[in-house]
């Protein structure tokens, strides 16, 4: 058999991530790991391991997830604050003093004087 001669030693996570997927979507969970398995036509073996670890820590195993941990780790972005969950940081902005605002709209502008 000729397709053989391709065949290569995957690392763990890549099976752990194939059966998560099958688990959650049967035949399109395949689908799905088959499509990041082309990853590796355009990213090293490392860089893909590393976003499968990454999406296994994070419990976001999904194609688009994976899709976007790889590319971030290729491109040295951080990670998206979606994937983070509740790790998400919250942050309190106070509200504008809008009292400026409304004294400009009840004073009358140049251009209507002028009209």
């Amino acid at each position: 058999m000729p397709y053989l001669q391709y065949k290569i030693q995957l690392p763990a996570v890549f099976a752990q991530v194939h059966d998560i997927l099958y688990q959650k979507a049967g035949t399109e969970g395949r689908r799905s790991y088959i499509r990041i398995l082309q990853l590796l036509q355009t990213y090293s073996m490392d860089v893909v391991k590393n976003a499968l670890e990454e999406a296994l820590s994070l419990k976001v195993v999904n194609e688009t997830a994976i899709k976007h941990l790889v590319r971030r780790q290729a491109e040295g972005r951080p990670v998206n604050l979606s994937l983070l969950g509740e790790n998400i940081p919250l942050v309190y902005v106070a509200l504008p003093d809008l009292s400026s605002y409304r004294k400009s709209l009840l004073t009358p502008s140049v251009v209507q004087k002028a009209a």
